[in-house]
């Protein structure tokens, strides 16, 4: 009797066991197969930077920065990427220089750039069988998009030019006022490599439209 009641307590305590081990198995299968197919919401498009840059007709450097971000759109819609290989992008990076006071007066911070993009990026599978993942840095992909890019200053003639010359200090500062700006068509393929490391091979085209 002793050893029927000895059975019946190991089979109850290795039943719970055993189906514990199945279900973790398969989180653990799932898990894994969620860490394939996400895509990071908010990421950097472009390198963000942080530096300090001097102009040959200044005596300091100032504050060279570069901020840049993209974001998937229609991300839920799409399957998380996966339906067409493809996901659509909104990007937009900003560079700006903040200079001190022993440089410019009044310590401004000067926008030098400014560039936001809309498009498509398409992933290549190296294989037929080869599920396509969304750490951008291991995937083969190529971009298309279109894009514009100005520097988001307000100096158009040439007296608006002398005026603004005249009030910041010198015609070479004044140059950084000046507006530029123009869109273009773009291009960009992406190769990587697994040979002594991750490499990577960037191919990137753009036609200027103005």
């Amino acid at each position: 009797m002793r050893a029927i009641s000895f059975a019946v307590l190991l089979a109850a305590l290795g039943f719970p066991l055993v189906s514990h081990g199945e279900e973790t198995a398969q989180q653990s299968k799932s898990i894994q197969q969620e860490e394939v197919s996400p895509v990071a919401l908010l990421s950097s498009d472009e390198p963000n930077r942080l530096g300090c840059t001097r102009d040959s007709y200044e005596h300091a450097c100032f504050m060279d920065f570069t901020v840049s971000m993209r974001y998937p759109l229609f991300y839920e819609a799409l399957r998380e990427g996966h339906k067409f290989d493809m996901l659509p992008f909104f990007s937009f990076t900003g560079r700006m220089g903040q200079y001190s006071e022993t440089v410019r007066h009044s310590s401004p911070v000067m926008t030098k750039q400014f560039n936001s993009k809309l498009y498509f990026r398409f992933y290549t599978a190296k294989s037929a069988d080869e599920k396509l993942g969304t750490a951008d840095r291991k995937q083969d992909y190529y971009d298309v998009g279109y894009a514009h890019e100005s520097n988001g200053q307000y100096v158009d003639s040439v007296a608006v030019f002398n005026s603004t010359a005249a009030s910041v200090g010198g015609p070479e500062i004044a140059q950084d006022y000046i507006s530029r700006g123009w869109d273009y068509l773009n291009y960009k393929r992406h190769l990587h490599f697994e040979a002594e490391g991750t490499n990577s091979m960037d191919i990137d085209l753009r036609y200027f439209l103005s």
